[in-house]
């Protein structure tokens, strides 16, 4: 995930400064809301005012689906496909599984997707190292996958009883009814 949000960054950063008489730091305030806003500001001050160091990969898809940044400064670049939307969420819940496991290991199948849409986007800014780092990562997922399995010689089979069913209820007699 560092990868990809270490070259997210100044491709947002890069493509903010093209807002016209907008600050990079404003747009991305603007974009966000509540208590997401408010953690950006603290954390922004905290990192003496570096945006480099306070956006991530939570923001990303606020930022650059925001209606103005979108605009006028990621339509461009992503040909003016919304769907780029879908991919950064995707990621972030990818981000956030990684982050806060809540069985321990990481279902292969999800990092594989996540890594995919990482490398879409990377892609897509023109980020080449890094989408081969990403690219290298899902491929080291794959293999040991399609590699052969060691044999084991098979437990023994432990033998189930048989559990015999009660013997049916007799019905109950009818008593004669007087006349």
């Amino acid at each position: 995930m560092r990868l990809y949000r270490d070259a997210m960054r100044p491709f947002i950063i890069r493509q903010l400064r093209q807002a016209k008489g907008v600050k990079p730091v404003d747009a991305v305030r603007r974009s966000l809301r509540g208590n997401s806003r408010d953690n950006f500001d603290f954390n922004f001050n905290k990192n003496n005012d570096r945006l480099d160091a306070t956006i991530d990969i939570g923001h990303f898809s606020w930022i650059i689906g925001d209606r103005d940044n979108w605009e006028e400064c990621f339509s461009q670049p992503f040909n003016a496909d919304r769907n780029i939307q879908s991919h950064l969420r995707l990621i972030y819940e990818g981000r956030n599984a990684a982050s806060h496991p809540d069985t321990g290991d990481l279902d292969r199948d999800e990092v594989h997707a996540t890594l995919t849409h990482i490398i879409n986007i990377l892609g897509r800014v023109n980020a080449a190292e890094e989408r081969a780092a990403a690219e290298k990562i899902r491929a080291s997922l794959i293999q040991p996958a399609l590699s052969p399995q060691p044999t084991s010689t098979p437990s023994p089979t432990i033998p189930i009883p048989e559990i015999e069913e009660p013997a049916p209820k007799p019905k109950p007699r009818q008593l004669p009814t007087p006349d």
